[in-house]
């Protein structure tokens, strides 16, 4: 009889010690994300050390125009780069949020510029009977964006982050510094996540 009571208390004991464990690790894995976000934003290099990207901006017309990185990032007003693609159902989520930055913030010196992924010349994957080009000019007018639209380069996604998530936005301060990176959209967190680092940027 003792060496059962003995028994289970070891064992209540053991299971007692796994329990704290698990919470430990939950902890340890509900902290994780924002840890490794901050880290990832001190590391993350200023434009200046980035490739000058040559982006492809929609014109009212509907063609393309070719726009430095440069020619944006760095040149005393706040820009927000978001990368998205047509078939990516959070990206056109995330489009009326980013309408709506646009009327709030572009007296204030922000400039957004919504960059698909999707080469311009390739079959859209959603509608392969038009280009991409096509495709995101039909969109552009369906969400009523009133930002720039453009494409990224092929390399231009892959150096700014390798885990290939769409939507990414990326926030850079007045000097070309990154404010703020965001994957995915959330929209319980992403539009006040990106309104203030958007005011925080405003005042750097």
């Amino acid at each position: 009889m003792r060496y059962f009571v003995l028994s289970l208390i070891v064992l209540l004991l053991l299971f007692a010690l796994a329990c704290s464990g698990s919470v430990v690790q939950e902890k340890q894995i509900g902290t994780k994300v924002p840890s490794s976000n901050q880290t990832a934003q001190q590391k993350a290099p200023e434009i200046k050390e980035l490739k000058d990207f040559e982006l492809q901006m929609i014109e009212g017309s509907g063609g393309l125009k070719p726009l430095k990185l440069s020619q944006t990032v760095g040149q005393g007003k706040v820009v927000v780069i978001d990368f998205w693609a047509t078939w990516c159902g959070p990206c056109r989520k995330s489009i009326p949020d980013l309408v709506a930055l646009h009327d709030e913030y572009q007296s204030k010196g922000v400039e957004i510029f919504g960059l698909s992924v999707e080469d311009p010349e390739e079959a859209n994957r959603m509608d392969p009977t038009k280009r991409n080009q096509e495709a995101v000019l039909n969109m552009s007018k369906d969400f009523k964006i009133n930002y720039r639209v453009g494409f990224a380069p092929d390399n231009m996604f892959v150096a700014f982050d390798r885990s290939g998530v769409v939507p990414q936005t990326f926030i850079f301060g007045k000097d070309g510094t990154l404010i703020k990176h965001v994957r995915g959209f959330n929209p319980n967190v992403t539009p006040k996540e990106l309104r203030d680092n958007i005011d925080k940027a405003l005042n750097s």
